[in-house]
C-alpha cells in the first residue's frame, strides 16, 4: 500500500494465477475503528468492492515450465513408445501414458499453482503424435466453452467431437489399417499368415477395448464440458450433445458391466492363454495381470475407470471448493496406491514395483499442491522444485522400467531361439535318422539283413 496524499492511498494487488476481466473483488478493513478522518469521524463503509481487469500470470514462468514439460514428455513418451511397440507385452507403455495423462490434469484444479508448474503440467497434455482430425471438420468457435476453469486450461470449444478428437482420431487411424491387414492375411505363406492373423484378431477386439481404457480420461472430460449447461438449438451442438450423453452413459455403465463379466467368467480368466478364443476377444482387459481365482487383479480396469471418471467430475464441478476438491483427489490417488500395494495386480514384478511407486508418487504430488492454497509461501521455490523433480523422476523410472523389460524379453527370445536351433541340429546329426526310426518303431526290420541274405545266396 502506497500513500499518495493524506486522503488517498494506492493498493497494488499481486496475482499468481489468471484473473478474468470483470471479476469482482472485496476489500475489508479488519481494524476499521483505527481509521479516522480529520474531523475525527469513523469510517462508514468497512468493506469496499471493485472490478478487476484481466491478468495473465508471468508468461516467462509459463513458457519455461511448458518448454521443460514438452521436452521431457516427448522423450519419455517416445522412448516408451519405441520399447512398447517391439515388446510383446506393451503394458509398460500403457503405464507411462496413464501417468502422463493424470498429471496433465493437475492445472484443471482450483489450486493456484505457480506459473512454472502450471506451464509444466499443462504442456504434458499437448504431447500428441496423432493429429486431431476434428480441427479440419469442425469450427471450434461454433460454441464457446462456458466452464471457466477448463476454458483457462485450454479447452476453448464446448463441442464433444472436437475435444475428444485426438482419441477418436487415434481410433480412426488404427481402424483404417484393418482392411489392409485383412488383405495381407489372405497371403498363403504359412508363417506370414499366422502373424498377420494374430494382429487381425487384436484389431477386431483389442483396439476398441484399449481405446476405451486409455481414452476414458479425455472422453470423460469432453463429455462433461459438453454437458455443462443446456445446448443451443443448432444442429451441430445438438448432435454433439446427443453423442456426449451416449458416451457419458457408457462410461458410467462400463465399470459395472466389466465387474459382472469378470465375476461370471472367473474360470476362463484364471485359465487364460494366448491361444484361447477368450483371450483373442477379451485379452486386453487381463493380459497384464495375475490370473488367480481369488485375486482382485482382474477388477483392475473397473477400478481404474471409476477412479478416472470421479477424478474428472471432481475437477469439473468442485472448482469453487478447493479444499474438498483436494481432499477427494487425495483419497482417490492414495486409495488406488493402496490397491496397487495390497493386490499387486501386475504379473511382471518390475512393472508392479515401478507402477506402485508411481501411484504413491502421484499421490504425494497432489498432496504437495496443497501448499499453494496458503497465503504465505516462504518456501515456494523449494516446494515447486520438489514437485517438479518428483514428477520427472516418476516418469523417468517408468520409462527405464519399460526399456529394462524390453531388453529382458529380448534376451529371453534370443536364448529360446538358440535352444531351438541347438535341438534341431542335435536331431539332424549323423546317424540320428536311423536311430530315431528304430526308436519310433522297434519292430521295423533292419535293412542290412536284406543285403546279408543276398550275399549268402550268391556264395
Amino acid at each position: 500500500m502506497e500513500k499518495q496524499t493524506s486522503s488517498r492511498y494506492l493498493i497494488t494487488f499481486k496475482f499468481e494465477t489468471y484473473v478474468r476481466k470483470g471479476e469482482l473483488f472485496y476489500l475489508e478493513f479488519l481494524n476499521s475503528s483505527s481509521i479516522r478522518s480529520f474531523s475525527r469521524q469513523y469510517l462508514y463503509n468497512q468493506t469496499l468492492e471493485g472490478i478487476l481487469n484481466e491478468h495473465v500470470p508471468s508468461q516467462k514462468g509459463l513458457q519455461e515450465g511448458a518448454k521443460i514439460g514438452e521436452a521431457a514428455g516427448t522423450v519419455i513418451i517416445s522412448t516408451g513408445l519405441a520399447s512398447g511397440v517391439v515388446n510383446p507385452n506393451p503394458a509398460g507403455l500403457w503405464a507411462i501414458i496413464n501417468t502422463v495423462q493424470i498429471l496433465s490434469f493437475i492445472p484443471l484444479s482450483s489450486i493456484p499453482l505457480s506459473p512454472t508448474l502450471r506451464g509444466f503440467f499443462t504442456s504434458l497434455s499437448d504431447i500428441g503424435f496423432i493429429p486431431n482430425f476434428a480441427e479440419y471438420l469442425i469450427d471450434k468457435n461454433t460454441t464457446i466453452n462456458k466452464h471457466q476453469r477448463s476454458y483457462n486450461y485450454g479447452i476453448e470449444s464446448k463441442l464433444f467431437l472436437y475435444n475428444a478428437g485426438e482419441s477418436l482420431s487415434a481410433l480412426g487411424i488404427v481402424l483404417v489399417f484393418w482392411p489392409v491387414l485383412w488383405g495381407l492375411s489372405k497371403i498363403k505363406n504359412r508363417k506370414f499368415h499366422k502373424k498377420i492373423s494374430a494382429m487381425l484378431n487384436e484389431y477386431r477386439y483389442g483396439v476398441i477395448i484399449r481405446f476405451w481404457i486409455q481414452g476414458c480420461l479425455e472422453v470423460s472430460l469432453a463429455c462433461m464440458v459438453q454437458l455443462y449447461g443446456l445446448p443451443s438449438l443448432t444442429v451441430i451442438e445438438l448432435v454433439n450433445f446427443g453423442i456426449a450423453v451416449l458416451f457419458a452413459l457408457a462410461m458410467i455403465v462400463s465399470p459395472i458391466l466389466i465387474i459382472k463379466f469378470t465375476l461370471k467368467r472367473t474360470r476362463e480368466i484364471a485359465l487364460l492363454t494366448e491361444k484361447s478364443a477368450f483371450y483373442k476377444i477379451w485379452g486386453s482387459f487381463f493380459y497384464e495381470f495375475k490370473y488367480d481365482d481369488d485375486s482382485l487383479a482382474k477388477h483392475y480396469y473397473s477400478i481404474f475407470i471409476v477412479k478416472r471418471v470421479l477424478f474428472t467430475a471432481n475437477m469439473m464441478f468442485l472448482g469453487a471448493y478447493p479444499i474438498p476438491q483436494l481432499v477427494i483427489n487425495g483419497l482417490l490417488m492414495f486409495g488406488f496406491s493402496i490397491f496397487m500395494l495390497v493386490v499387486k495386480p501386475y504379473a511382471d514384478p518390475i512393472l508392479q514395483f515401478v507402477s506402485t511407486f508411481a501411484e504413491f508418487g502421484i499421490s504425494f504430488i497432489f498432496c504437495g499442491t496443497s501448499y499453494f492454497l496458503f497465503e504465505d509461501k516462504p518456501h515456494l521455490k523449494e516446494v515447486e522444485n520438489a514437485i517438479f523433480y518428483l514428477t520427472l523422476f516418476i516418469m523417468g523410472a517408468q520409462t527405464l522400467a519399460s526399456v529394462i523389460i524390453f531388453f529382458r524379453n529380448l534376451v529371453q527370445m534370443i536364448k529360446a531361439a538358440k535352444e531351438r536351433k541347438a535341438k534341431n541340429i542335435d536331431l539332424s546329426g549323423p546317424g540320428n535318422s536311423t536311430n530315431i526310426a528304430r526308436e519310433q518303431d522297434p519292430n521295423r526290420p533292419d535293412p542290412h539283413l536284406f543285403f546279408d541274405r543276398k550275399k549268402k545266396k550268391e556264395l
